[in-house]
């Protein structure tokens, strides 16, 4: 062996050492970078505060929904303090429902009780003459709470057989006799 060949053969070796220490240099820094990066972009918070959060958040979310709903009663209590008649009526009608937390209307509100494979717009059509008026029907049940059967009317596509909706006054519903379509 020439000393060139070992001097050359040591340049190599001193190269690639250099390359390797260069390269676990830069791996272990932008391994130190990513965890930095991705803590900031995950932030947790702590136990207690995160439980306190999720709870503002929850209530933030339920105070907006009840302000809609708290605007929509309004205009039915309205209506039916509007007929100082139907106020014993009620008291009857409260009383044989004493189980449902919101009161009942007067009996001469048409009402119709859902069936198998009835939908809001199947019912506006039947009752209402007319499917997009549907809305109305919501309206007027929103958040209603049927404790025989079960359930609360929360969303407009999920209705279950036996709960009993109120009809806007202009409704033609049909016997309970007739079949469903």
């Amino acid at each position: 062996m020439s000393t060139g060949f070992v001097i050359v053969l040591a340049e190599a070796a001193a190269v690639a050492l250099w390359l390797l220490l260069a390269t676990a240099i830069l791996t272990h820094a932008y391994a130190a970078l990513a965890r930095r990066l991705r803590w900031t972009t995950t932030l947790r918070l702590p136990g207690p505060l995160q439980g306190l959060t999720a709870a503002l958040l929850g209530a933030t979310a339920v105070t907006t929904a009840t302000g809609a709903t708290a605007h929509a009663n309004p205009a039915t209590d309205t209506s039916n303090s509007a007929m100082p008649a139907a106020e014993p009526t009620t008291t009857t009608s409260t009383s044989h429902h004493h189980a449902s937390p919101d009161p009942r209307p007067a009996a001469q509100t048409p009402t119709y009780t859902v069936r198998r494979g009835d939908s809001l717009c199947r019912i506006a059509a039947r009752t209402l003459g007319d499917a997009d008026r549907w809305p109305e029907i919501f309206a007027l049940n929103r958040g209603t709470r049927f404790p025989h059967v079960g359930g609360t009317l929360r969303d407009p596509n999920i209705i279950y057989p036996g709960w009993t909706l109120d009809l806007p006054a202009d409704a033609d519903p049909p016997p309970h006799g007739t079949p469903a379509c």
